[in-house]
């Protein structure tokens, strides 16, 4: 619209599904709108924090995903070079306990509540902070990693800078969680693109530590 409001809807007719159960209907939707300095999301939220190692709320319909969550997300640019951003909302998340079963039997409810800051500077490039909390409740079946209910703090943090013919970005997260069958842990993702003779060459250096990694 002209006023800065866009709505999305997705509608699904799913009978029979090639995995999962039948739908008919609309299966999602947001409104989003933007203002000068505010951009203000509601309903199902889709979103990327760096390259994915807290935040990643994602759909992929060919293997039946979909860990979006359904709340308000709202970004304010403070100045040319800080913007603050935050979500908040819930979800309930379905997986299966066995890849070949064509039906979900897992069941997880999740709140999650997220907030940050970044800085862009043509000089240092961009620099971001956020914390990520998840809230895992209403575990449906008695697996032996996912009995009890929790929280899991991720405390996220990134580089990146471009410079004349090459890239560089960093990421690291610390991951603290309050359930004592789980340890506390971290991740880690380096990257270098270089332009090299008009050929492309990236490196990429990944180091999880976690004993338990449920990415809802």
């Amino acid at each position: 619209f002209k006023n800065g409001v866009y709505i999305f809807t997705q509608l699904e007719y799913s009978v029979p599904p090639i995995l999962g159960e039948n739908y008919k209907g609309i299966n999602k939707f947001y409104m989003e709108h933007y203002m000068e300095k505010i951009y203000f999301k509601v309903g199902d939220i889709y979103s990327l924090f760096g390259r994915g190692l807290s935040l990643n709320l994602m759909q992929d319909q060919s293997i039946d995903f979909d860990n979006s969550i359904r709340g308000i997300e709202a970004n304010y640019n403070l100045n040319e070079n800080v913007t603050i951003f935050s979500i908040f909302g819930k979800s309930i998340f379905k997986s299966r306990g066995d890849p070949t079963n064509r039906e979900k039997d897992i069941s997880i409810d999740k709140q999650l509540s997220f907030i940050g800051a970044e800085y862009d500077n043509s000089y240092l490039g961009q620099i971001a902070l956020a914390i990520l909390q998840n809230d895992y409740n209403d575990i449906s079946k008695d697996y032996s990693h996912w009995k009890n209910s929790y929280s899991k703090t991720d405390y996220d943090f990134y580089w990146g800078k471009q410079f004349d013919n090459f890239d560089i970005f960093i990421e690291n997260v610390l991951c603290f969680n309050n359930n004592p069958e789980y340890k506390d842990g971290s991740r880690f993702y380096a990257s270098i693109y270089a332009n090299i003779i008009e050929f492309g060459i990236t490196y990429e250096y990944k180091n999880y530590y976690l004993d338990q990694n449920i990415e809802l």
